[in-house]
């Protein structure tokens, strides 16, 4: 009936609240309704959904020719899109120096997590090392005990 009608933006609700949040996303962007395929695919509650989706879009967004700064910009619009999930998806004419800013970025990132992840491995190292010397301790301790003492559990 919406089809018939061309009630594309009521379809697109229909699917949304069935959460069929592909078909949502691609028949906004059949109908060139790029705010609604961006609401649509920040729906669904898995990050590989919400990924494909907001992929869809940005080739969506390169087929149609649009601008690469257009293009990267969803980059920021999406929780789970970065950079490197878009160059596939780029000409090759296209000049590195056109998104040399999102290619920093996403490296200082990871850069930023390594960090992380490097002073977490030094806290669980000196923590091991901590156990380690603990378990050595209470190997050699010991207590003395009269011989006409009794155990507390007898």
């Amino acid at each position: 009936m919406f089809k018939r009608s061309h009630m594309y933006e009521a379809q697109i609700q229909v699917y949304g609240m069935m959460e069929l949040y592909s078909e949502a996303v691609n028949l906004a962007l059949e109908n060139g309704k790029f705010a609604l395929a961006k609401a649509y695919a920040n729906l669904p509650e898995y990050d590989d959904l919400k990924k494909k989706l907001w992929i869809e879009i940005a080739k969506n967004l390169l087929l149609q020719g649009k601008n690469v700064n257009e293009v990267i910009s969803l980059t920021q619009e999406s929780s789970v899109l970065k950079i490197e999930d878009l160059l596939p998806f780029f000409n090759e004419k296209i000049k590195i120096a056109d998104f040399k800013d999102e290619i920093c970025n996403s490296l200082k990132s990871y850069s930023d997590g390594i960090e992380r992840l490097r002073a977490q491995m030094n806290k669980y190292a000196t923590n091991s090392e901590r156990l380690k010397a603990e378990l050595n301790l209470s190997r050699s301790r010991y207590i003395q005990l009269p011989t006409n003492s009794h155990c507390l559990e007898c």
